[in-house]
């Protein structure tokens, strides 16, 4: 991961970066008021076990503390090849690496991580610990953006009609990509259960800057900072993202630009991150509600081999990554609209998604592995599903009904389909 050497380079680049996309994002100013970030690692899985990722961040972690503020802490949760434990960081943090770290709670046996019943726990623990003015949550791991999940068959009986996304959690010491998952409910219901409006969800993890996503938690947050498409390995550099997270006035672009710099001149991976005013989503949802009223058969029959897409289903459905494409939603309307109703709808759009930045490339490690290239014309940063006839039909069609079902029990697909023409 490439570093910077200090905060202050970071907020020189803030005015000089050029495949940055910003509007102006001014977050009620904070003042003096105490903020606990969260930092959630799910890591019994390829990320903490075989490999360092997650104590390779922690160690960040501990280098971006040095810029807190004496009323800002950091409350890390981690689930690795051990049972899971719960830390605090501050400025006064001496640690310098993760084995010189003490919890304040170890569990005494191992616990899935990747559920809501979990993740519920480790929010009432903070809840009741830690008080403060403002929280932040980061959601590390690995996730697969709305779609359900089709571990251990889910796609032949779908019977829990779930989305199924964030988190691996195994249940033993294996670093296989396979096991339990954390569905977007679960992990809705769990942040309502907080019972306070989280300044930032930021998941470093991928496909999560989907608007299938956005829109199921938009009540709970003000901001989501997420990739819609696949992040790097390493994942954020926090030692600077830490500052950004507790900036008072300007986190929702700080957040993702500190992401964003930290591969600039990376010539191995690529960094493509966004922000979403929360506050906006229902008007993007009615704007494009009006557009698929009246544009639905052609949405669902144009071609969409130049459109820009995070995940090739055509190219990797043979190597049982079944997912359905990652379309990014302003290419979409980009390619469909006649430029006068698509310059409206984009205004919309433009307001949900005010911050975005991208590298000229992003590497997939999806079979085939590759690097893809970014078209900054239509790159907006979030992901949008569209449920085409090609995922119903023909060979894999018994494998995609747990993703083609799965999108008609999202709230997006239930309100931005219900006033239009198609039967959803």
């Amino acid at each position: 991961m490439k570093k910077l050497t200090s905060y202050l380079l970071l907020v020189i680049i803030l005015f000089v970066v050029s495949s940055c996309e910003k509007d102006e994002i001014m977050p009620e100013k904070l003042n003096d008021n105490s903020r606990v970030v969260m930092i959630y690692m799910v890591a019994e899985n390829s990320l903490g076990i075989g490999s360092n990722f997650d104590k390779d961040d922690i160690i960040e972690v501990l280098g971006g503390a040095k810029f807190m503020a004496d009323d800002e802490k950091i409350v890390l949760y981690l689930d690795d090849a051990n049972n899971p434990a719960i830390y605090t960081i501050t400025n006064k943090t001496e640690a310098t690496s993760f084995s010189e770290l003490t919890p304040d709670y170890s569990y005494l046996e191992n616990r899935n991580s990747a559920s809501g019943e979990m993740l519920t726990e480790f929010l009432d623990y903070v809840k009741t610990n830690h008080s403060a003015d403002s929280y932040g949550i980061v959601l590390w791991s690995h996730a697969s953006g709305w779609i359900p999940s089709d571990y251990d068959g889910d796609y032949l009986a779908f019977s829990k009609k779930v989305n199924r996304s964030f988190g691996i959690d195994k249940g033993g010491n294996f670093g296989y990509n396979s096991g339990n998952k954390m569905s977007i409910g679960e992990l809705r219901d769990a942040l309502r259960g907080f019972g306070t409006k989280m300044e930032f969800i930021m998941f470093d993890c991928c496909f999560m800057q989907c608007v299938e996503v956005d829109y199921e938690l938009r009540d709970l947050t003000k901001y989501i900072v997420g990739s819609a498409a696949e992040i790097p390995a390493p994942g954020a550099n926090y030692t600077t993202l830490v500052p950004a997270m507790f900036s008072k006035d300007n986190y929702a672009a700080e957040m993702p630009l500190a992401y964003y710099n930290a591969y600039t001149s990376d010539e191995v991976y690529g960094a493509l991150i966004s922000t979403v005013d929360c506050s906006k989503l229902e008007a993007l949802m009615a704007a494009t509600q009006n557009v698929l009223i009246m544009h639905n058969d052609e949405l669902l029959n144009m071609s969409y081999i130049e459109v820009l897409n995070y995940f090739d289903y055509d190219k990797c459905r043979s190597y049982n990554a079944v997912y359905p494409d990652f379309y990014d939603m302003n290419g979409i309307f980009k390619k469909l609209l006649p430029e006068n109703e698509y310059k409206t709808w984009k205004q919309y759009f433009d307001d949900a998604v005010p911050f975005s930045c991208a590298t000229d490339f992003w590497k997939s490690d999806y079979m085939p592995p590759q690097s893809n290239k970014v078209d900054h014309e239509q790159y907006g940063g979030v992901s949008m599903y569209v449920p085409l006839t090609k995922y119903t039909i023909g060979y894999y069609a018994p494998k995609n009904q747990f993703f083609t079902d799965g999108y008609y029990y999202s709230q997006w697909c239930k309100d931005v389909w219900k006033d239009t023409t198609k039967s959803m």
